[in-house]
């Protein structure tokens, strides 16, 4: 009974993170840049020392500075959290190949992502990038590699996703 209620909350998880993603790709460039540019000044509020004493036009040019890295970093984290949602909701399915099981939880990202760019298509001054599509699919590869390095690393952990244990 447990494995079908970690099953449910982690699709539902799944399903609330590729709704986050849809959400933030419906909005249009203008708006889109209005939450990075807020965000980064935010950080840079905080982190950088003298920030603050800098005049409107510098902290502006920093912010224009930083912003490619910010969103790509965007990109890369909420597809961090993709990948793991992903691996939760098919992990449990050990009726199925462990290996085919991460592979189902890559490519539903990386399926996700490519219909993402596409969906920004069609989004007032947004585009989709191939880059975009890699940066995506790295960032919920790396989340798949590390939870299999985690669970390959606990032995109990190990035996559940195999399916020699039940989940307690």
């Amino acid at each position: 009974m447990k494995i079908k209620i970690f099953r449910i909350v982690s699709i539902i998880l799944l399903v609330a993170c590729m709704s986050v993603i849809f959400y933030l790709s419906s909005q249009t460039a203008e708006q889109s840049s209005e939450v990075s540019g807020g965000f980064t000044y935010k950080v840079f509020s905080l982190l950088y020392p003298h920030f603050n004493e800098m005049s409107p036009d510098s902290q502006q040019q920093v912010i224009d500075n930083a912003m490619f890295y910010v969103r790509k970093t965007a990109h890369m984290s909420i597809y961090f959290v993709l990948g793991i949602f992903s691996y939760m909701a098919f992990v449990s399915y050990n009726t199925v190949k462990y290996s085919l099981r991460l592979l189902i939880s890559f490519a539903v990202c990386f399926l996700y992502s490519c219909s993402d760019e596409i969906h920004q298509i069609f989004v007032d001054g947004r585009s989709g990038e191939i880059r975009d599509v890699l940066i995506d699919s790295t960032g919920a590869l790396a989340a798949i590699v590390i939870i299999t390095l985690i669970v390959r690393l606990i032995p109990k952990l190990y035996n559940i996703v195999k399916g020699e244990k039940e989940l307690e």
